[in-house]
């Protein structure tokens, strides 16, 4: 799974599960929808990221690490 890919479904379970609110992830705008099914994912370590028993907690650990994106990024998006 491509980068991209995986901070879109980051952002889309953080907004929709409410893992905004609990973890203090926040975007610039919302994304519609995207499912993730581990399954799918190639990287054993990447996939075990999204383990529902982990997912939240590696959610918190990440928003530690995200920077806002400059206004001119999301223009060029």
């Amino acid at each position: 799974m491509p980068l991209a890919t995986t901070l879109l479904a980051v952002r889309s379970l953080a907004r929709f599960d409410g893992l905004a609110d609990r973890t203090g992830i926040t975007f610039a705008r919302p994304v519609e929808s995207v499912a993730v099914m581990p399954e799918t994912i190639d990287d054993p370590e990447l996939r075990a990221w999204f383990d529902p028993g982990r997912f939240e907690a590696n959610a918190r650990d990440l928003g530690r690490h995200i920077e806002p994106l400059d206004t001119a990024e999301l223009a060029d998006a």
